[in-house]
């Protein structure tokens, strides 16, 4: 993984964006300490989160460490079901799953580092996490969550509220998230890590050479549905509906992500839609490498691109789609419209024909298509880049030192 820096980050946002924001950072930031906590397989975006704080807080004198909960397999596999299923509100524990969970959470309590209680402040990561804040130090705690809380499994809710109330903070991706029976919720939009591979800026030489790697069809019009592909929840029900109702032989769609070998499912999946996908050739599906620099090209050489999440999840992929350059078509699940406006920065659709059927009048109406794209750039620039996420955490640790400066914001959204 790259190391981000503030060398390259004023290269790319221009001196003067960064020229107040590093002193006040290291006069707020210096001498202090983040410990993260995450459960054995933490959301890809919140690893990101973390490495890129890591390489950052070390230039301006800000320690930031990181465990991972760890025991054995068992305790993995329970974990694992835990996240996938975080927001099924009718899930229900096996005995064997919820042995392994209980079992392997002792064992790697004890495991953590000291200084996960000696640390200035402690973000926790991931519901399999939540436990360990009942034996919590005197730093200031919080709870990071890209999921809505509300859709908690009946099983879990009322001990993950009681757990949650032991935390001093819990930081949330929209506004549509929060809930009055919480600590003082502060609002941190998915950030975009502007040096990444994955959206960093290209020359037109690299652009044309990644794309040329991907040996697609020169003379389509491609519209791009990308996550990875054990949570490509909604591709088969979009395939479906590609297949039964195309309007536009030069147009194609692109059904990309990771098929991880370590990931049975993630394999599966591919495999399934790589079959079924033979039977229209204007269809591709992608196993995208480490090389996250395709993704890059496959958003940006789009004419849109389709984003529908899990319901009552939000994560950087909607903000990096909104910095990509190419328009997007998002699924109006509950969040979306809080980072999104409808017909100005993106497009919301009801179901999947509808996402189609929009996707199509892009493919139709350049004008439009151009002025949407535009528009989420600019508003990307503005707010959503890792400038925006370091201001957030200075403004965190204010928050630790005088809590009386937060302001209940999420009273308006009740």
């Amino acid at each position: 993984m790259y190391k981000a820096s503030f060398t390259d980050l004023a290269h790319l946002l221009g001196p003067q964006r960064l020229h107040e924001l590093r002193p006040m950072l290291e006069q707020v930031l210096k001498g202090k300490r983040l410990h993260h906590l995450t459960g054995p397989q933490p959301h890809k975006g919140t690893e990101e989160l973390i490495t890129r704080l890591m390489a950052l807080g070390e230039q301006i004198g800000f320690e930031v460490t990181w465990d991972r909960l760890w025991a054995d397999a068992g305790f993995e596999q329970a974990c694992d079901v835990l996240s996938q299923e975080s927001l099924n509100e009718q899930f229900m524990w096996s005995q064997r799953l919820k042995q392994a969970y209980e079992e392997g959470l002792d064992y790697a309590k004890k495991q953590l580092r000291r200084h996960l209680w000696n640390a200035d402040a402690v973000f926790v990561h991931d519901i399999p996490a939540l436990p360990v804040v009942a034996e919590r130090g005197a730093g200031c705690w919080a709870y990071f969550s890209y999921d809505y809380i509300g859709w908690t499994p009946r099983v879990f809710y009322e001990s993950h509220i009681a757990l949650l109330k032991k935390f001093d903070a819990v930081i949330l991706p929209n506004a549509a998230f929060t809930a009055p029976e919480l600590p003082p919720q502060h609002l941190w939009l998915p950030a975009v890590d502007v040096l990444a591979p994955r959206n960093r800026e290209l020359e037109d030489d690299e652009a044309q050479r990644l794309w040329q790697g991907l040996a697609l069809p020169k003379d389509l019009t491609y519209i791009l549905y990308a996550d990875r592909y054990d949570r490509l929840d909604h591709a088969e029900e979009l395939l479906g509906h590609y297949l039964g109702h195309k309007a536009h032989e030069r147009v194609a769609l692109v059904i990309a992500g990771e098929a991880a070998e370590t990931n049975p499912a993630a394999r599966r999946h591919f495999a399934a839609l790589r079959d079924r996908a033979k039977a229209d050739p204007s269809v591709h599906v992608l196993a995208l490498p480490a090389n996250e620099a395709l993704l890059n090209v496959l958003r940006r050489r789009s004419v849109a691109q389709l984003y529908w999440p899990r319901p009552g999840r939000t994560d950087p992929s909607l903000t990096e789609a909104l910095w990509a350059g190419s328009p997007v078509i998002a699924m109006d699940t509950l969040g979306v419209r809080d980072i999104v406006r409808s017909g100005v920065t993106a497009w919301l659709a009801t179901d999947a024909l509808h996402m189609l059927d929009l996707a199509q009048q892009l493919v139709q109406e350049k004008k439009r298509a151009l002025g949407l794209s535009e528009r989420a750039r600019m508003y990307a620039w503005d707010y959503l880049l890792l400038d925006n996420e370091l201001m957030n955490l200075a403004c965190f640790f204010v928050f630790k030192q005088n809590p009386q400066t937060w302001v209940d914001w999420t009273a308006q959204y009740r």
